[in-house]
């Protein structure tokens, strides 16, 4: 007896599925390494702009004078 195209997505919606460990990948692992790393770099930047007063002064050759 041949079922339905119905009858199929029933059975296949209620076949259970194999768990898979929720484990990240090491592609996702350097990426979320990456944007944390950034992340970290801009809030520096971000408090280094913050509490800088202008008290370096360079002349040409790059020494603080």
């Amino acid at each position: 007896m041949a079922k339905s195209e119905s009858q199929m997505d029933i059975t296949e919606m209620n076949s259970p599925k194999p768990k898979r460990k929720l484990r990240w990948s090491p592609l996702e692992i350097g990426l979320a390494a990456v944007v944390l790393l950034l992340a970290i770099v801009a809030i520096t930047m971000i408090i280094l702009y913050a509490t800088y007063d202008g008290k370096f002064d360079y002349n040409t050759l790059g020494r603080a004078i």
